[in-house]
């Protein structure tokens, strides 16, 4: 949690060798400038459904090696992605061995579009070295009613150790994409698969991204208390309708509904960031919450995004956190061409225990290269580290966005078939709200009063504010007036203004930033950027010809970097 702190915001300015939004009221403006340019949908919702999620057909046989991978006994580094070809998708599954002493293993199955072998599985002791060893419908066994679009696969384990793979597949006789499960009579989760016969779910919007949750915390063993539901997206957005999210109680086998039961909305799109879908769901239980990850704004964009909402009940309802947990955040480049996405659009995860203890997790999640959103190589599998924090909220990844730096594998997790030295560089580190450490401190937000020269000094003094934790909670601050307690800066319009709290929820949103890493240099402890909790895509900047500062859209160059990249220097009062 931040606590007040009396500092000064100041801009920083080195050496170097942009939705509609919607207000009940317009007061006067802190500082007119010309709102942002609107965040790029991805073509999500104007596509033709046929290619959701279209892949390589020719690159599923090929799985990436990384040049750093993991050490025995965990004690090596790697470096995202971890599988680096086309695999959207992934849904993964840890199976504890029956034997003491030996360690878990890891499956994963990712969607395959229309490749003749579809579902390709894969496996893994350690989550970062992965070996394809099969499909889970091979050429010549597709389901009868299944006729394309092979989508959003995921295994499971019942209660009884045997296994399911629920998937998404478009129904051959009704056009429309429907949720079915299939079975491995072997017990193998390496195959062969045998579908139920016919789908367990559709809907004339289309039924996708199904993923199973046994209730282990309500569960009495004797089918007394539902302990075993399905969770999944109506496809709404294509249709220009809504996307909710799901939830049904199955029958203990997992291959059917529960009589008499019936399907209960948990959320849908609301947020901005959102865009217009909602998808990918996933549970998790972690006392006293279920944490409902979830990702939205379009897998076809860079802003796609992960989010997540939690509640005390497996039905709802559900409040979600007020920004994404994993998103697109740029990293430094070459100098003099501003900084770079290392990985662009995260989305799609399983959120999985990587260690010994019932409080370590992982999520493992597909993403675009950087630049190469729809692009060769595709959508690649990246794995990063999942804490909570003294809220009870995910961070997630390097300061929520996908960590490009080496890192060391998973906790607890060890392989005998790669070796590494140490990594060359610690992992840069996360501003923090303890460098906001004094109780009665202010901030000054300031900006350069002469264009972008390297020797500008730094002048016009905007606002003093107060920096406290964020309004809507999590990673996040919020700047008060220092003498009008209740009065905030909030963007509206793409303009910073200084409103009182309605006590709204856009209000708590708009009045909140995401605390990053500084855009201009962000391996340091000292300085940061601010982006919109409600637009990802858009910081608090300087604007170069007025001097004032507003909500801008990102631009990658060197100046506009700067210009969104503060620092902290404590003022005496």
């Amino acid at each position: 949690m931040l606590r007040r702190g009396s500092l000064v915001l100041t801009f920083l300015v080195v050496a170097c060798s942009n939705g509609q939004h919607v207000a009940a009221k317009r007061p006067s403006l802190l500082a007119q400038t010309a709102a942002p340019t609107p965040l790029r949908k991805g073509p999500e919702g104007l596509m033709d459904n046929h290619h959701r999620h279209r892949t390589d057909n020719n690159q599923h046989n090929h799985d990436h090696r990384n040049d750093n991978q993991a050490q025995q006994h965990g004690g090596g580094y790697y470096r995202n992605p971890v599988v680096g070809v086309d695999a959207p998708d992934p849904g993964v599954l840890r199976v504890d061995s029956n034997s003491s002493g030996e360690r878990p293993r890891y499956w994963a199955v990712t969607t395959s579009g229309n490749a003749k072998d579809a579902f390709p599985i894969r496996t893994s002791a350690n989550l970062v070295d992965w070996e394809l060893v099969g499909h889970v419908f091979p050429n010549g066994s597709w389901p009868s009613w299944a006729a394309s679009d092979f989508w959003a696969p995921e295994l499971h384990i019942m209660p009884d150790g045997a296994y399911r793979v629920y998937f998404t597949a478009r129904c051959r006789h009704t056009k429309q994409l429907s949720i079915g499960v299939a079975t491995t009579p072997s017990g193998s989760l390496a195959g062969p698969w045998v579908d139920s016969g016919a789908p367990i779910l559709t809907n004339p919007l289309g039924t996708i991204d199904a993923t199973y949750f046994h209730d282990t915390e309500h569960d009495d063993g004797g089918g007394a208390t539902p302990a075993h539901y399905l969770v999944w997206k109506v496809d709404g957005n294509s249709g220009g309708k809504p996307t909710p999210l799901y939830a049904r109680q199955l029958r203990k086998d997992g291959l059917g509904f529960a009589d008499g039961t019936d399907a209960h909305l948990l959320l849908q799109q609301d947020q901005p960031w959102e865009g217009p879908l909602v998808e990918a769901p996933w549970l998790v239980w972690r006392d006293p919450y279920y944490y409902l990850f979830y990702s939205g704004s379009g897998f076809a964009s860079s802003a796609y995004a992960i989010g997540v909402a939690r509640s005390t009940s497996l039905l709802g309802p559900y409040k979600k956190a007020c920004a994404p947990v994993l998103s697109f955040y740029p990293t430094p480049g070459t100098p003099g061409q501003g900084p770079r996405y290392a990985f662009a659009g995260p989305g799609h995860c399983s959120v999985v225990r990587s260690g010994p203890t019932s409080d370590d997790w992982v999520m493992v999640y597909h993403a675009w290269l950087g630049g190469k959103v729809l692009h060769s190589p595709g959508r690649n599998v990246l794995v990063d580290r999942v804490e909570f924090g003294p809220d009870g909220w995910p961070v997630v990844g390097r300061c929520g966005n996908p960590t490009a730096d080496e890192q060391p594998v998973p906790f607890g997790i060890g392989s005998s078939t790669s070796s590494v030295s140490k990594a060359t560089s610690p992992l840069p580190s996360c501003p923090r709200g303890s460098t906001l450490d004094s109780q009665h401190e202010v901030v000054e937000l300031a900006t350069p009063s002469v264009g972008w020269s390297p020797n500008a000094t730094l002048a016009k003094t905007l606002q003093r504010v107060k920096v406290l934790a964020g309004n809507c909670g999590g990673a996040t601050v919020s700047l008060q007036a220092v003498d009008r307690a209740g009065w905030f800066f909030r963007h509206r319009d793409g303009v910073l203004r200084l409103e009182h709290d309605d006590g709204s929820d856009m209000f708590r949103h708009d009045s909140s930033f995401m605390y990053r890493p500084g855009l201009a240099l962000n391996n340091s402890d000292t300085v940061f950027s601010l982006r919109s909790v409600n637009y990802p895509h858009n910081y608090l900047a300087a604007d170069a010809s007025t001097h004032l500062v507003r909500l801008d859209n990102y631009a990658p160059t060197t100046p506009w970097t700067l210009a969104a990249t503060w620092s902290l220097t404590k003022v005496t009062d």
